[in-house]
């Protein structure tokens, strides 16, 4: 999985809203929080960047006089650039943010605005210690604080959601294996904020210092109401509503549910090798699994608003997408493509 630096992974949201998609939607338990737009995902374009559909078709093209990689929101309304301004799909520049001090930020599942963990000043080091938990309109940069909080790992923000009122922190660290060249995470714990009062709704630490029952990878539903987590031994659906175990099974790397909560895009192999499938939360059955023989997993997000999800896999350039459906069809949308930055990163802070 992609990261720079706090910025969050290189993955992608887009959708496309289709009698195909009615279709297969019929049999699945009804999507929530639907986007008032048809959601999209940026590709790098020269000049600037392509809007493409989940159908793999162009939705137009936003010039590139900014800095960087942008960072979409889960729609794909709205860009945060790497200088704080946040535009729209027109390039209209709506406000400008100070994240100067941030350690983690991520896109609410509404577009509407940034979650975003600061330091309490501009000497603290990174990890452990003392932090505050704001939101950040989209459309006038005003911050409004949500809750101040002490860590004992550095801070991620893995799932922002207005509409459900919950923000999910997760806390990791790690190294490098000097054998191996592999990166290590190992995370610390994962707690609930209720988004209006502050308050710690659910909270669990992690066991640490025996490899086997360490939580090394860690993915959250855009509601902030399931988690996957993953250790050597198996992967376990967690309800953070209530802390009830839902499902576990085989060690699989979890990266998204899908906007319905019903169904895990994930890995299996571990996550520098990990080769694609969809699994049925509710019943354990694989409902698509990646057959390229070669092809490696670098990521996968939800579609909003509906039941598909989309897999990042590469053969050893850049990414092809891959689109599967609630029934398990698959297409690809798209191939050799460089994308924008989408979805929150919730081990960007062990390293």
């Amino acid at each position: 999985m992609i990261a720079m630096g706090i910025r969050k992974t290189a993955v992608l949201v887009v959708a496309v809203v289709t009698a195909v998609v009615a279709a297969d939607c019929q049999t699945e338990r009804p999507p929530t929080g639907r986007p008032a737009v048809s959601p999209v995902v940026y590709v790098q374009h020269s000049p600037g960047w392509e809007l493409i559909d989940w159908t793999g078709k162009s939705q137009g093209l936003i010039g590139s006089d900014h800095l960087g990689i942008p960072y979409q929101s889960p729609d794909g309304s709205r860009l945060e650039l790497l200088d704080g301004r946040v535009m729209d799909q027109k390039g209209k520049v709506l406000s400008s943010l100070d994240l100067s001090r941030s350690r983690s930020f991520a896109w609410a599942d509404d577009s509407s605005g940034l979650c975003v963990v600061r330091q309490t000043n501009a000497l603290q080091p990174p990890g452990a210690g003392v932090y505050v938990l704001d939101f950040a309109s989209a459309t006038s940069g005003d911050l409004k604080l949500i809750a101040s909080f002490t860590i004992g790992m550095g801070p991620d923000i893995a799932a922002c959601s207005p509409t459900s009122g919950r923000v999910v922190i997760v806390s990791a660290s790690g190294y490098k294996d000097t054998r191996t060249m592999q990166e290590v995470i190992t995370f610390g714990d994962l707690r609930v904020i209720d988004f209006r009062t502050g308050a710690v709704a659910f909270s669990e630490a992690f066991p640490t210092g025996n490899r086997s029952s360490e939580v090394s990878w860690v993915a959250v539903s855009h509601d902030g109401a399931f988690a996957a987590l993953e250790t050597e031994t198996s992967t376990r659906i967690v309800d953070l509503t209530s802390g009830r175990v839902v499902r576990t099974m085989e060690p699989l790397v979890p990266w998204s549910f899908s906007w319905d909560d019903a169904r895990l895009a994930a890995g299996a192999g571990g996550p520098s090798q990990s080769s694609g499938e969809v699994v049925d939360i509710a019943t354990g059955r694989i409902l698509w699994a990646d057959s390229v023989a070669g092809r490696v997993t670098q990521g996968a997000i939800a579609e909003p608003g509906a039941g598909h999800l989309m897999f990042f896999v590469t053969t050893g350039e850049l990414n092809d997408l891959v689109v599967v459906s609630p029934s398990g069809a698959h297409r690809t949308v798209a191939k050799n493509v460089f994308t924008a930055q989408v979805g929150p990163c919730p081990s960007c802070s062990a390293f």
